[in-house]
């Protein structure tokens, strides 16, 4: 990894250890997998580690995130609003300032169906 890039994800605090400052999440919708649920869906809210996990998070709760993600769907034709559609969605989460993550630190990078 160029040293520029790992800049950016590991942050080395002068008092402290080394912090993520930048890391990715995954939103996955698709059919539930115990048989006994057919026609149900899940939505899975994942991440490597916490700042991922949080940004996975945000974008399927926070209104500004969740508008952002129906965008990135339909442009792969994909209906967020549509209860049979199945996709992954690939997000991004960088800390601010204060060490936080709010939700305009998230960003959509990726999507697709299922």
């Amino acid at each position: 990894m160029p040293d520029e890039i790992d800049d950016l994800i590991h942050k080395v605090r002068e008092d402290g250890p080394e912090v993520t400052t930048l890391a990715c999440g995954i939103l996955v919708r698709g059919p539930h997998p115990n048989p006994s649920r057919k026609g149900r869906l899940v939505l899975i809210m994942a991440g490597a580690e916490s700042l991922g996990t949080g940004a996975a998070c945000l974008a399927a709760t926070a209104s500004s995130r969740i508008e952002l993600v129906g965008e990135k769907l339909a442009e792969k034709k994909i209906n967020l609003a549509d209860k049979n559609s199945k996709f992954w969605v690939l997000v991004q989460g960088k800390h601010n300032d204060e060490g936080m993550l709010d939700e305009q630190d998230v960003s959509v990078v990726d999507c697709g169906s299922l």
